[in-house]
């Protein structure tokens, strides 16, 4: 946000400002002058002094104008404005050299809009009116006569018509405030006549729109408009209905029966809002205006307001004024009688019952506050500190800002808002250091301070009493005289209550309500011709354009809807719907509601649900801040119901790239907007020196209004004690305190009773002579001795003292109070004036409803044209009305009165109540205009409404279709919907007759409902459907009409666990499915165990409007034999809860109930017409969709789908390998069991078992004890292995005789000690500090201490020591190098290897079941299928059966010929010819078993004989490494694809101008207050500072997200994961346990390696690219930019290293180039690389070699010889090389994507590698594998030798759809 400077003391500016100032006759540096003034000098110097000055400038100019010089020198402009101007050159002279100067310095918008200047320039206002008006009618008749001559000299001219317009704007502007400010010119006639003439001599028609608007607001105010309303109005005219008129009892003096009480007036401006004490107590009923305004005592707009006004203060204040009327009622019956709880909770109040008011405070900045404590409640009285603690806390009663009630059996209640108790820390007072004085009264207050900070009350620290501090509402002195005399002793008797209204704020409404009475004065709300029609009818089409819209040539330009496609729009012209449709992503009915908004003053937008209401808004602020500069249209104020409507707006917009955009309150839970929060804001907004010498002034003001009012509060808080009621009587009553306290009056008796502890007043009140019965009346005893009273006389007497000297307190304090309260609302305004100058630079300004009204000062001195409000159908009318800001020009009102309604808290109020329908408060201004059924002037407004809805799957928008929205139409998106996990239906109702639970008087909601089996049911299916691990938190959501059943749904869900994923692993399960027939993920989800409650929202039907949820329960709770469906009988409600999910819903309710409602009797008949209603609700089993399962009650999913799933043991084994030993369930819960087996991975350097279970991490370091380790010191130890492994790093703990130099004692020390270096002292009885003195020793740690190597330290230590201590200490101080060395060890070998846990890949067994046969069905079965023998014709002990699982016999010779047993045993034959198993064979071809052997009369696969193990986990392993290549194949290409994106995304093109601008002005605006920009250290930390700083734009969030995937990836296709890695550690693992000796054959060339080189290229060249553009939008932004992109260079030197050994020539030279891409980013924009050196020999070094690589392989690195020539170039000239895919390697990934849809052929080269040919499938050309470098490929479709057809895989793949 731009700034403005903090002063105007420039001496530039000082300058010129002295040179004005001496213009003024008598202003010369003391010296007097009788010159005659130049007015026109002076205000024409003024005006250009002004329009080039800051906010101080402005502020200085304007007060001097203010000032007795200044008005003196407009006094002597208007004297000569009068009709003795001897010409008309003269006139038009004055006017423009000296009249429009003024009115351009008074019309400025700074010095209009400035809070801080209001009193100054009304006060040259006022002295510009006049007298009477006098001296306002000559300038306006003088000026009058100067425009007519401006219009007769130039009426054709265009430069005199362009003249004439730039005055008359200012000109306008300044009457309009003139008759705004001053009342009497609505009578003045002179005023009417020269505005008339005006008129009259000016074409309307071609002045500009703001002079135009002034003139309207003119002659409205002056009452020559014709929407003021008349005496004589009629009603239209038409078709008469019968009607039956009700008696209407009207307001104040005009009902019949006379006023009601002390605050029922005709005029809401001298309504109190808080009720008095007579409207409590009133019986008759308050008066309530009609929705027609017929019967009301007003109409137009006065009567719009007083209707609002009067409706929303009873809505308001109408229950608690009824609960104190009852709590008097209670109190006046009796002391402390008791409330039964089921009242209290009826009336929505707590009563703190024995209320006692101890004394007064003031804080200096909550003003006056009164300290008060009652008895504490029940249910703690008993309980200790920290219970009643927690029991406030949890209770959440009397928090700050509660609005409670003091209640009095007097008849006094006295309204208070409870107030945060810790007083105001003082502020530091700036002192020298020899400032005595100041020191002292700092430490005064800070001790005052600390004093009122221990005493402050509390609730629970007092075991009996709990305190608070409350401030009164309205400071009337009444209520301070009642409260003090309260204190004083004598009115204990006083029973008092304190009632608390919980939900009750009074910021929600009082400040709406002051701004209704404010505006039912000014009556300046724009539209009122719309908003109040008159009795005349109105053309509802008749809309009128904004008035911005009508200067000549305007039209919106559309380029941010049409890609940037230029495309105007004019409020005057056709416009190209065609064009807009081609080139917008709007639909045709959001097209249309743009164009209406853009183009009507006051549109409505009709928004069904999921139809992009908010999406719409954001269009439309788009394009308006497109064209905010030529329009002018200032800040667009973004009005919202809810904070968190608001901040989901205001995240859009910046999301979009929308800057400048403020929020106004503090309740944003937004993360996005915390840095434009108006309050933070505001404290970088300099103050001007004015401002701040001003400030200084009130702030002394202020703390003398403290100083006085703490003395008057001390004689408050003690009103009669004796030394208060001294001085009062000293002063007041001189006679009685003489007769009392002066000793010359007094007899003895006096003298001796001043000496007793009672006191002197004390003990005369008990003194008196009991027999003394006399009763005078206080008239005659003030003026009788006092000596003489009785003691009945003397109490009167004594009580009258006590209340006189009260009501002077008070009196006193009232006065004391006003400037305490004036300095304070002086120093608010100073704050405010900060607040409109942050806001006045903003374009974007959001404000709920009730923080506007709460701003309205404010928000009215900005002048802002257009007011955006979402959700207007869930608005009040008055807060709607409070919006419209007289300056507002262009409303849109975008919301749905089909949903929830404004939300009224007295049903008696509503539109659907029978009693409330004649008052209608819940209805909107937005339904009211669309639908005005309760106003017979007013037809419909235009509007428009949207059509596609994108949210609900289609028969789920059904339910709402047919009722509501008959033309609503469905976005093929929703369709494409997935079904929901875990339930055979969508959408269901499951209907039961379990009745609602009867009322709790207990509760704090005793009228509200809830029905336990709903609780539990729906409790029930949350847990079932969160069990199936597709749903993040949030996207299921139960709904529910009663807070009631809402309370026990979140206690039922807050007491059970489920497992849960969040949603970065949602995201990963989405993505593995559809990614098709891929391996289990080898990385299981971060499945964590939370509550359920925290899985999922739990909300009201009400509290969920503008939510939406993936997944929605709705408990409707209403079942009674009655048919009362309580909330849920109104179609809006219906539409919200029918109209959240999106895909799929289930409700649980008893439909019979529900159907006596009509719309839900509809609903249900569509859902019995599908099938979708019943008393059994069907679930669906991931594993088993087969499987019916149907649940009616909540035990039925623990019976029949206990963990989400059915009750089948689940057949999928773990990640790791081994069976899963739980019930079936969700892929996600089965990704999360812990697996308990032996664990079978293995570190390196060792073979020891891993002694955690499979399922934990395992240790990083092997942790067995290894005994009897040997040591370099000969020592041998019991170490941990990893220590065994390196045992030069251990240190010996054995003791050794040690000779200290020096003193030559033996001591014990530890094997390789050394004193020195240690710090030992001799222990010897000497006790001699060892030698510490030669230089040669220093040297000798020195040389230690700061070297790498430790062999090199030994040597060196050897070479510098010249005497034998120094050796010895040189020698031992090796060990110390060891420990510190910060680079490779020398000594020992290192081994640094990490390994990743092994698991293997799950084997699914398939076994079918068998039916027995009898032996004779057995007899007859062939079994030998070469001979074609039965069962019976062979010989079992010749040729034994084989009897597989499918239940089929087979021969065993059969079987084996069939397995191909040949292939893998060596064979001999017996002395009887039989072929018998000698031996196994050493080796088996990799991918030799073609597809996994079956039965060969069932084709069931042969897996679990132990004949044939060997045969058929050989084919599994093939079978899984094939499937394994397919999907890593299939998975890289769509990552490469979104790599091409992610490249022309980031490009900079024509259109993106606007968003790289954004990019530019956001790093801007960051590197203003971090200007050094650090991208160092892993790439993961560089490329998460980058995202930090584009967090908001959405073209990095694609890159980002592509990145996270391309890593995912290259974990997966690791070589530790493949299957062949995962067997050979398990068999490695049973080997070590089982003991068996012997080795697995091993063959690196099995691992496939290609994907994951291929990945980690994609990898570099998307961190390139983010880099390379992100540094692009830096460059000239950033003042100091370190790079070190190390991490970069080592993973490119690693990928060319590995490419190499795998003979990858493509992605070896990818690597080279890549080493010289980063180079030359880096050397291009940081100041950390020199243009030559080291690095950039090694650039060229690295595009040396991928040169020649290309050179030689122009075949396997097609097109990339161009890439290295690209970066050759960008390395020279230090410029960044922008990385894009080019044309040969995109054509290498759509080969290879079209190789995995089945257009090509696999084949094995002679390592046994796969590969395909893409076009014909035939070999055309000879190249080298990829894996191992052996020849594949041919000539003319004949294959090089040793290259083999993979049938197996062109049959089992080949269709494999990607």
């Amino acid at each position: 946000m731009n700034q403005a400077p903090a002063s105007s003391a420039e001496p530039d500016y000082e300058t010129r400002f002295r040179q004005w100032t001496y213009l003024i006759p008598g202003n010369h540096g003391g010296r007097r002058s009788h010159q005659v003034p130049d007015v026109e000098r002076f205000f024409k110097s003024g005006w250009e002094l002004l329009a080039s000055s800051d906010a101080g400038g402005q502020q200085k100019l304007i007060k001097k104008l203010a000032s007795e010089e200044g008005l003196a020198m407009v006094k002597s402009l208007t004297e000569g404005m009068d009709d003795e101007v001897p010409g008309d050159r003269e006139v038009l002279s004055v006017f423009q050299n000296a009249a429009v100067p003024l009115f351009q310095t008074l019309a400025h918008p700074g010095i209009a809009s400035s809070l801080v200047l209001e009193h100054a320039v009304d006060t040259i206002y006022n002295f510009l009116y006049g007298s009477g008006g006098r001296r306002g009618a000559q300038v306006l008749r003088f000026c009058a006569k100067a425009i007519s001559l401006m219009v007769i000299e130039g009426d054709n001219d265009v430069e005199h018509y362009q003249k004439r317009s730039t005055v008359l704007k200012p000109f306008f502007a300044v009457v309009e405030r003139l008759v705004e400010l001053n009342q009497g010119a609505l009578l003045h006639q002179d005023f009417i006549q020269i505005i008339e003439t005006i008129s009259a001599c000016v074409d309307i028609h071609r002045l500009q729109p703001e002079s135009r608007r002034s003139l309207d607001k003119i002659r409205l105010r002056l009452g020559l408009g014709s929407l003021i309303p008349s005496a004589t109005t009629t009603t239209q005219a038409g078709t008469q209905k019968a009607a039956f008129k009700l008696h209407h009892d009207l307001p104040g003096a005009l009902s019949s029966d006379g006023p009601r009480h002390d605050n029922d007036h005709e005029q809401i401006k001298d309504i109190q809002i808080l009720p008095t004490v007579e409207e409590i107590s009133c019986p008759r009923l308050d008066y309530l205006p009609y929705s027609n305004a017929t019967n009301n005592h007003l109409s137009g707009l006065p009567g719009l307001l007083d209707r609002q006004f009067r409706l929303l203060r009873e809505d308001a204040i109408g229950g608690l004024r009824d609960a104190v009327r009852r709590e008097a009622e209670r109190l006046e019956m009796g002391a402390f009688q008791a409330m039964s709880p089921k009242q209290r909770n009826q009336e929505r109040t707590y009563v703190h019952e024995d209320l006692r008011l101890r004394h007064w405070e003031v804080d200096r900045k909550k003003g006056l506050q009164l300290v008060a404590d009652f008895a504490q409640p029940i249910a703690i009285s008993k309980s200790g500190e920290r219970q009643r603690k927690e029991w406030w806390d949890s209770s959440r009663r009397l928090q700050p800002t509660s609005l409670v009630c003091v209640v009095s059996s007097t008849g006094q209640n006295i309204f208070c808002l409870v107030c945060d108790p810790t007083p105001t820390a003082p502020s530091k007072v700036k002192q020298r250091d020899d400032d005595r004085s100041k020191a002292a009264q700092s430490l005064a207050l800070e001790e005052e301070y600390q004093r009122k900070k221990q005493e402050m009350p509390s609730l629970h620290k007092d075991d009996n009493r709990a305190a608070v501090m409350l401030t009164l509402v309205s400071n009337d002195p009444t209520h301070i005289t009642w409260i003090s005399r309260v204190f004083s002793k004598g009115r204990s008797t006083v029973n008092m209550s304190l009632v608390e209204f919980p939900g009750v704020l009074l910021p929600t409404f009082q400040p709406t309500l002051r701004a209704l009475q404010e505006m039912s004065q000014r009556l300046d709300i724009p539209f009122a011709d719309h908003l109040a029609p008159l009795g005349i009818e109105v053309d509802a089409g008749d809309v009128p354009p904004p008035m911005y819209t009508q200067h000549e040539d305007f039209a919106f330009d559309l380029s941010p809807l049409s890609n940037g496609e230029p495309l105007a729009l004019s409020t005057s012209k056709p416009f190209d719907r065609q064009g807009f449709d081609e080139h917008t992503s709007l639909d045709e009915a959001q097209q249309t509601a743009v164009v209406h908004a853009l183009k009507s003053s006051l549109a409505l937008i009709q928004g069904p649900p999921g139809t992009g209401k908010s999406y719409t808004g954001v269009s439309i602020i788009k394009v308006l801040l497109h064209n905010r500069r030529s329009a002018d249209l200032g800040p667009i104020i973004c009005v919202c119901y809810t904070n968190h409507a608001l901040d989901q707006l205001l995240e859009h917009l910046v999301q979009d790239g929308i800057e400048q955009i403020v929020r106004i309150g503090s309740r944003s839970k937004s993360e996005i907007l915390q840095n434009v929060n108006l309050h933070d804001l505001v404290q970088q907004i300099p103050q001007t020196k004015d401002e701040g010498y001003e400030k200084y002034l009130l702030n002394q003001q202020l703390s003398s209004s403290i100083t006085e009012i703490e003395k008057l509060l001390r004689d408050l808080n003690a009103i009669d004690t004796e030394n208060s009621m001294k001085v009062y009587l000293e002063e007041y009553w001189p006679s009685h305190f003489g007769q009392l306290f002066r000793p010359d009056m007094l007899d003895d008796d006096f003298i001796l009773v001043t000496r007793r502890s009672q006191g002197v007043i004390g003990h005369w009140l008990r003194s008196a002579d009991p027999d003394n019965t006399r009763n005078l009346p206080v008239v005659v005893l003030r003026e009788s001795p006092l000596d003489g009273m009785s003691v009945t006389e003397r109490r009167r007497l004594h009580a009258y003292w006590v209340q006189e000297h009260a009501e002077q307190l008070g009196e006193k304090m009232e006065r004391a109070l006003k400037p305490f309260q004036g300095t304070r609302c002086d120093l608010d305004t100073y704050y405010k004036e900060q607040q409109r100058r942050a806001l006045s630079e903003a374009h974007v300004i959001g404000v709920t409803t009730s923080g506007l009204a709460k701003n309205l000062d404010v928000l009215r001195h900005l002048r802002s044209k257009v007011m955006v409000c979402e959700e207007a159908g869930e608005v009040l009318e008055a807060h709607t009305l409070t919006a419209l800001l007289p300056s507002v020009e262009h409303a849109i009102l975008i919301g749905d009165h089909e949903q929830l309604r404004p939300q009224v808290k007295n049903y008696d109020l509503c539109h659907d109540n029978p009693r409330g329908k004649h008052l209608a408060l819940d209805i909107s201004l937005f339904e009211r205009l669309i639908n005005p059924e309760h106003n017979s002037h007013s037809p419909p407004m235009p509007f428009t409404r949207l059509k596609v809805q994108r949210r609900m799957f289609p028969t789920i928008a059904d339910l709402i279709r047919g009722n509501l929205y008959p033309d609503l139409e469905d976005h093929p998106k929703v369709r494409q919907y997935p079904n929901v996990h875990g339930m055979k239906d969508r959408l269901f109702w499951l209907t039961h007759e379990n009745r609602e639970d009867g009322a709790d008087p207990t509760q704090a909601h005793s009228d509200s409902k809830s029905n336990d089996f709903e609780v539990r049911m729906v409790s029930a299916l949350a847990s079932h459907l969160t069990r199936q691990g597709t749903y993040a938190a949030g996207e299921i959501a139960v709904l529910t009409p009663y807070v009631r059943q809402l309370q026990k749904i979140r206690r039922s869900l807050g007491d059970m666990f489920e497992i849960v994923l969040n949603e970065r692993d949602v995201q990963a399960l989405e993505e593995q499915e559809n990614a098709g027939d891929q391996p289990v993920s080898v990385i299981p989800p971060a499945a964590k165990k939370t509550k359920l409650l925290s899985a999922l929202r739990a909300a009201t039907i009400d509290n969920f409007q503008g939510e939406e949820a993936k997944v929605v329960i709705l408990s409707y709770v209403r079942s009674n034999a009655e048919g009362k469906c309580g909330f849920l009988r109104t179609s809006n409600r219906i539409n919200v809860a029918l109209s959240r999910a999106q895909h799929g819903m289930y409700i649980i309710g008893d439909a019979q109930t529900a159907s006596s409602v009509p719309m839900w009797a509809e609903i249900i008949s569509i859902l019995q017409s599908r099938g979708s209603i019943g008393d059994s609700l069907a679930l669906c089993c991931p594993r088993h969709p087969d499987d019916a399962i149907n649940v009616k009650t909540p035990d039925d999913f623990a019976i029949f789908s206990p963990e989400g799933g059915c009750d089948k043991r689940c057949s999928s084994r773990l990640p790791c390998g081994h069976a899963c030993p739980n019930k079936c369930h969700s892929e996600a819960l089965h990704l999360a069991v812990r697996c308990l087996e032996r664990c079978s991975r293995i570190k390196d350097g060792c073979d020891h078992a891993c002694p955690n279970p499979c399922g934990d991490p395992c240790d990083k370091k092997c942790k067995v004890t290894v005994a009897n380790v040997e040591l370099p010191c000969g020592h041998q130890s019991s170490v941990p292995c990893h220590h065994a492994q390196h045992p030069e790093l251990v240190q010996c703990q054995v003791k050794e005789l040690h000779k200290m130099m020096g003193c030559g004692h033996e001591i014990m020390i530890r094997c390789g000690g050394d004193p020195i270096a240690d710090d030992l002292q001799c222990t010897a009885t000497c006790a001699t500090p060892l030698p510490f003195e030669t230089d040669h020793v220093m040297i000798a740690r020195a040389i230690v201490t700061e070297t790498s190597h430790a062999l090199y330290v030994m040597s060196l230590a050897k070479f510098t020591a010249t005497t034998h201590a120094v050796l010895n200490a040189a020698m031992s101080l090796v060990f110390l190098a060891w420990r510190i060395a910060h680079g490779p060890v020398l000594m020992g070998s290192v081994r640094c290897r990490v390994l990743f846990p092994a698991t293997a890949y799950p084997v699914r067994s398939v076994v079918p079941s068998s039916s027995r046969a009898d032996i004779d069905a057995l007899r007859s079965i062939m079994v030998d299928y070469y001979e074609a023998l039965t069962y019976e014709e062979i010989d079992l002990d010749v040729d034994p059966c084989i009897f597989p699982s499918c239940g089929h016999v087979i021969t065993r010779e059969n079987l084996d010929q069939h397995m191909d047993m040949k292939e893998f045993y060596d064979y001999s034959t017996d002395s009887a010819g039989r072929a018998i198993i000698t031996g196994a064979k050493n080796t088996s071809k990799p991918l030799s078993v073609t597809v996994q052997k079956s039965c060969p009369a069932c084709r069931t696969p042969i897996r679990n004989i132990h004949r044939y193990g060997r045969i058929a986990r050989r084919a599994w392993i093939d079978e899984a490494t094939k499937k394994f290549i397919v999907w890593a194949n299939a998975s890289f290409v769509p990552m490469a694809a979104r790599m091409r994106d992610v490249e022309e995304q980031l490009q900079p093109q024509a259109t993106d101008n606007e968003k790289s601008d954004s990019l530019s002005r956001t790093l801007k605006t960051h590197f203003m207050t971090v200007p050094r920009l650090s991208l160092e250290g892993s790439s993961d930390s560089i490329i998460r500072r980058i995202a930090n700083l584009t967090k908001n734009d959405k073209r990095y969030q694609n890159a980002f997200r592509l990145r996270n995937k391309i890593l995912l990836f290259i974990v997966q296709v690791d070589e530790k994961e493949q299957p062949f890695t995962r067997i050979y550690d398990l068999v490695q693992d049973a080997k070590r346990h089982k003991g068996v000796q012997g080795r697995m054959e091993w063959t690196p060339d099995v691992l496939q390696t290609r994907n994951r080189l291929l990945a980690t290229v994609l990898l570099l060249r998307c961190e390139y690219t983010i880099a390379a553009n992100f540094l692009s939008a830096c460059k000239g932004n950033a003042a100091t930019i370190t790079i070190d992109f190390h991490s970069f260079f080592i993973a490119c030197e690693s990928l060319i290293v590995d490419s190499r050994s795998k003979v990858q020539l493509a992605n070896e030279v990818e690597g080279h180039l890549f080493w010289a891409r980063f180079l030359a980013l880096q050397r291009g924009i940081s100041e950390t690389v020199p243009d030559g050196g080291a690095p950039l020999i090694i650039a060229r070094d690295h595009l040396k070699v991928a040169k020649e690589i290309c050179v030689g392989h122009p075949g396997q690195t097609a097109g990339m010889l161009s890439e290295v020539e690209d970066t050759e170039r960008a390395l020279r000239d230090s410029t960044f090389y922008t990385s894009v895919t080019n044309e040969e390697k995109a054509a290498v990934y759509a080969a290879m994507a079209s190789d995995f849809r089945g257009t090509g052929h696999w084949y094995y080269c002679q390592g046994g590698h796969l590969f395909t040919i893409g076009e014909c499938g035939m070999p055309m050309e000879t190249s080298r594998c990829p894996q191992c470098g052996a020849a594949v490929g041919g000539q003319s479709h004949r294959a090089v030798e040793g290259m083999t057809r993979a049938e197996d895989m062109d049959e089992q793949f080949g269709r494999l759809q990607v």
